[in-house]
């Protein structure tokens, strides 16, 4: 048997001054660097623009939904309107803030008056699509949606949209959840549809009309009344792409905020 006269207790800077040692070990040495890819570069730089944002959550056990129209300015500023419901409180007002790229595709809002701060994500294409709202005491999740300075007119929303929603009602001294899904058909600023529901376990089916009366430009209010005579209030934002709307539940014991999303015909 061949014996070695190799030392294994030299040290590596030894190790390395053997030729041929070195240039197999440089290759081995370097290669942690492509473990470390450039992630930031995966999104765009941030769109600025409207978006409308549909917020859902609790706050200190007390459901809460927040839809918001917010503008960003390149400068790093924004000012929006939101339409809020705490509880059994309902309230809007104006506000501005601050945006600031964070990196790694995520954005920190700053928000004054009022408003709830958040951090989002970005789509690689730069458009806001998910965040979390970080105000202390408040566990709530955004969803966003880019709004053209397009006009809302009748025909902006029209066909069939359906929807999945989580809310909640005030029954027996406690905000209870509910589930529902909706198929609903709109036409000259009219609908009606069907909804399907689970109220605390107990299961519901009913059909329902309603109207949207425009407030200014996409939000407006709806109204609707459902077979069992129940009446049903919400403000609503319609979304300029003609892809659906959002509504949040203005009357004091029930709070259900939806996002409904238009349904191409065949």
């Amino acid at each position: 048997m061949l014996k070695s006269n190799l030392n294994c207790n030299l040290p590596i800077k030894e190790w390395l001054s053997i030729p041929l040692l070195r240039l197999l070990l440089v290759p081995l040495l370097s290669e942690p660097s492509k473990a470390n890819p450039n992630v930031d570069g995966f999104c765009n730089e941030p769109n600025t623009g409207t978006y409308l944002i549909v917020s859902q959550g609790s706050k200190k056990r007390i459901p809460i939904g927040q839809l918001q129209l917010e503008t960003w300015k390149s400068d790093g500023t924004l000012n929006g309107t939101r339409f809020l419901r705490e509880g059994a409180k309902y309230s809007t007002n104006s506000y501005t803030g601050k945006w600031k790229n964070i990196g790694n595709c995520k954005i920190k809002v700053d928000r004054s008056d009022g408003g709830m701060d958040s951090n989002v994500i970005l789509k690689p294409n730069g458009d806001v699509h998910f965040g979390i709202m970080v105000t202390p005491g408040i566990v709530a999740s955004e969803r966003w949606f880019p709004q053209s300075k397009m006009s809302c007119t009748k025909e902006t929303i029209a066909g069939e949209v359906l929807s999945l929603q989580e809310g909640h009602q005030f029954k027996d001294g406690r905000w209870q959840s509910n589930r529902v899904i909706q198929r609903e058909n709109w036409s000259n600023w009219k609908m009606s549809g069907v909804a399907i529901s689970s109220y605390s376990g107990k299961f519901e089916v009913a059909t329902y009309q309603g109207n949207f009366t425009q407030i200014n430009n996409c939000i407006g209010r709806i109204r609707q009344q459902d077979t069992y005579g129940v009446s049903y209030d919400y403000i609503a934002i319609l979304r300029s792409d003609s892809k659906g709307y959002a509504y949040l539940q203005t009357q004091g014991d029930a709070l259900t905020v939806a996002i409904l999303e238009h349904i191409e015909s065949k």
